[in-house]
């Protein structure tokens, strides 16, 4: 806040920067259209004024960063179905009235990209190195499914290609309204998967409802609080008609494309309650890896100073913009193993003690959050370490 005697006000202030974005687009704009239209060549007004439509629209992202018009935090108010945006960076306040404080926070906001940086491979090396140990944990593999009959037998082959002992690993499938063939191909999956693990199940779950149609209907924010307040449910019905004498429970999506072989050794040398692997996916149009599952991530002080504003029952959503949090991939710069606040379920490890002792999925808001990230905000609360291993990548189709 300005208190300075005789200092600009705030106000004052914003309307001079504003106005002088403003005349700097103008200027910028008129010699790109003065140039666009006057130089030589055999091209049409279209084709010259192409260029200076996207130079514009540059200009105008930076001019709304700048000015804070742009949404970085959303919530979804269950009482009233909508979309609650907070658009303003760093520095500038939660409505449009007031003045700011100019907080410096502890995570720069500028730093949108979701692309993963390629790692010095002897780097990598190092991290996933981990002891070699003989293994006597039994760990249950737990996936619902739901239409993904074409995906099942790439998910059988994934699992058999795991190296973990084989008799220490039990596989649970529970299906729940699919319109498709998914619980037939699941019993074919189970009979042959059972030749070759400890014990292999294909349950149908009891319970209606869930989000249909194509990827952009099932993501919509909207939906969010239905559908995974459904797949929460799921969860938890299909762990109680599955778990029984495992020391440790692995979540894997049937979505997943590709994991290590090693996975669970990897998950299992952190030492933790929960650990989750780097979930991410390969960019078909410009080949990078990229930030898959973004409900995996840590809290900052901005991103919990906002949640304090927040009515009880909105529910937080990443993956719909800009983040305030920092995603796993983001903290390699802090070892192997480091802690978190949230996590996915793409593929995660929980010590089947934790659930044994009431840890469930939330089907409902819990401090903001529901599903797997409620889990783990459950789970902070009961004491029990959430953590992540950034160096350990699992890649979704």
């Amino acid at each position: 806040m300005f208190t300075a005697s005789g200092a600009m006000s705030l106000a004052s202030c914003r309307r001079w920067r504003r106005r002088s974005g403003l005349i700097f687009l103008l200027s910028v704009g008129a010699s790109c259209l003065w140039v666009s239209l006057f130089l030589p060549g055999n091209h049409s007004f279209g084709h010259r004024l192409f260029p200076l439509t996207n130079l514009l629209r540059g200009f105008s992202r930076a001019y709304d960063n700048v000015n804070g018009n742009v949404d970085h935090f959303g919530s979804l108010d269950t009482k009233n179905g909508r979309f609650r945006w907070f658009g303003h960076l760093p520095g500038q306040t939660n409505s449009s009235e007031g003045e700011s404080n100019f907080e410096v926070d502890d995570y720069d906001m500028g730093n949108y990209d979701d692309v993963v940086s390629p790692v010095n491979p002897s780097l990598a090396e190092e991290m996933l190195y981990y002891p070699n140990e003989t293994h006597t944990a039994k760990v249950l593999i737990l996936s619902p499914i739901h239409n993904v009959e074409k995906l099942l037998p790439h998910y059988a082959d994934m699992l058999r290609s795991l190296t973990y002992p084989r008799q220490l690993i039990s596989v649970g499938l529970g299906e729940d309204s699919s319109r498709d063939k998914t619980m037939n191909v699941a019993k074919q999956i189970a009979r042959e998967l059972s030749r070759h693990f400890s014990k292999v199940l294909a349950i149908h779950l009891n319970i209606t409802g869930g989000i249909h149609g194509d990827w952009e209907t099932i993501h919509d924010r909207n939906t969010q609080l239905s559908r995974r307040s459904h797949l929460a449910e799921a969860r938890n019905l299909l762990l109680k008609a599955s778990l029984r004498d495992e020391d440790w429970v692995l979540w894997v999506d049937s979505d997943v494309g590709s994991m290590p072989p090693d996975i669970i050794q990897q998950l299992l040398s952190a030492h933790k309650d929960i650990v989750v692997p780097s979930c991410v996916m390969r960019d078909p149009e410009s080949g990078h890896t990229r930030i898959y599952d973004k409900n995996t991530w840590r809290e900052t002080k901005q991103s919990l100073k906002r949640q304090m504003s927040l009515p009880p029952e909105d529910l937080v959503l990443e993956g719909y913009g800009p983040s305030y949090r920092i995603w796993l991939s983001n903290l390699r710069n802090e070892g192997r193993v480091v802690p978190l606040d949230g996590v996915g379920g793409c593929t995660l490890l929980i010590r089947a003690d934790c659930h044994r002792k009431g840890l469930v999925f939330p089907n409902h808001v819990y401090n903001h959050h529901i599903e797997t990230e409620g889990l783990a905000k459950m789970a902070k609360d009961m004491k029990f370490g959430v953590y992540g291993m950034p160096f350990v990548e699992v890649m979704h189709l």
